[in-house]
């Protein structure tokens, strides 16, 4: 895979950093360990850090796991990176020293962010992608083709779902929504694209306020928009047409989706507005794999709290399927029910369960 301008410059950026000890590794580093999926070590709950020695893909994993503000997709686009960055990279020169190093990279991918799908699938693209082969320079190539055609399905994936999810929208449209998903943010700039007359009702979504960067980018494409606190949404559910929401994640019977996103979907239900989460494949969670939703850092509620106080500072919720009316993918828009069978049907990577 030839070198690209962008890797040179992460490239340049990882230098001289320290170095990385592996996060998990397989005892057995024979073919049939490989084809037989079973790790020696269990993949631990909570997410670690890769300790970095200069690689360009430890250094996007580590960003990745830093990150608080990016969605599921560009968190995902980033993870692609990292893959492709690990297949010019890694120093492996056996098949089964390249694995091991494949499997501990795939199983720090999906601990950086345990609440976004679309990294486990990525990583489980990467290992099924080269489990079978023989010799590093077919596994490299393996990967950097499954990487290739992971984000050129993320890119197509997302113009279908925002031009389906635009459909939706009419003219004179009043769309309530909660943070800043990058794919009902497409939806409506392109409806506003088409043509279309709408306001856009958001919260500012704390504790990062990333709605207010929803609300600057929305407004500057000549959108009416209103600006409000979490806490008033679902009052003014009432006054809207549709509610749109992103998803992080999707399971048999939840959408994973930025803490807001349940009362929206109370409310909307309440007041009969058709609720629609905009989300590709990639965001299915598989049967067996539970979707981690972490605390985060107090201190972004209440810097210095009272005594006695306990704050739960959660990024993400769990919100029941049957409150939404469809799910808007690539493939056209979804009723739950086939949301279920389509998320039931998956099978993962068993490195990546156990």
């Amino acid at each position: 895979m030839a070198r690209t301008s962008s890797c040179i410059v992460l490239r340049s950026r990882a230098k001289g950093l320290a170095f990385w000890k592996k996060a998990s590794r397989w005892n057995s580093r024979s073919r049939k360990r490989r084809r037989g999926h079973r790790p020696s070590a269990l993949l631990p709950c909570r997410r670690t850090r890769i300790k970095r020695n200069g690689k360009v893909y430890r250094t996007l994993v580590n960003e990745i796991a830093d990150d608080r503000l990016s969605g599921a997709s560009d968190l995902a686009a980033k993870g692609a990176a990292a893959l492709a960055a690990f297949v010019l990279e890694c120093p492996a020169t056996s098949a089964d020293e390249f694995w091991d190093e494949l499997v501990d990279v795939a199983r720090a991918l999906r601990r950086a962010q345990p609440a976004m799908a679309p990294l486990l699938h990525l990583a489980d693209r990467a290992l099924r992608a080269a489990q079978n082969l023989d010799d590093v320079r077919s596994m490299r190539e393996a990967v950097r083709q499954a990487v290739e055609a992971f984000r050129t399905g993320l890119r197509a994936g997302a113009e279908q779902i925002a031009r389906a999810g635009a459909d939706l929208v009419v003219d004179g449209a009043t769309v309530v929504t909660v943070s800043h998903s990058s794919a009902v943010a497409g939806a409506l700039l392109y409806a506003r694209r088409d043509g279309k007359r709408l306001r856009v009702i958001c919260p500012e979504s704390r504790p990062l306020y990333e709605g207010r960067e929803l609300a600057r980018r929305l407004a500057a494409a000549g959108i009416e928009v209103t600006l409000t606190v979490d806490a008033a949404v679902p009052a003014l559910v009432a006054q809207a047409d549709l509610a749109l929401a992103g998803a992080d994640g999707m399971t048999a019977q939840a959408v994973i989706n930025k803490v807001g996103t349940y009362p929206l979907a109370l409310a909307a239900q309440a007041h009969a507005v058709p609720l629609y989460a905009l989300a590709g494949r990639e965001k299915f969670w598989p049967p067996g794999v539970e979707s981690e939703i972490e605390n985060r850092d107090p201190g972004e509620i209440w810097p210095d709290p009272a005594a006695g106080v306990a704050i739960v500072n959660r990024y993400f919720e769990a919100v029941p399927l049957a409150l939404f009316t469809g799910l808007v993918t690539a493939a056209g828009i979804l009723p739950p029910d086939e949301v279920r069978q389509r998320v039931s049907a998956l099978v993962v990577h068993p490195a990546l369960t156990e």
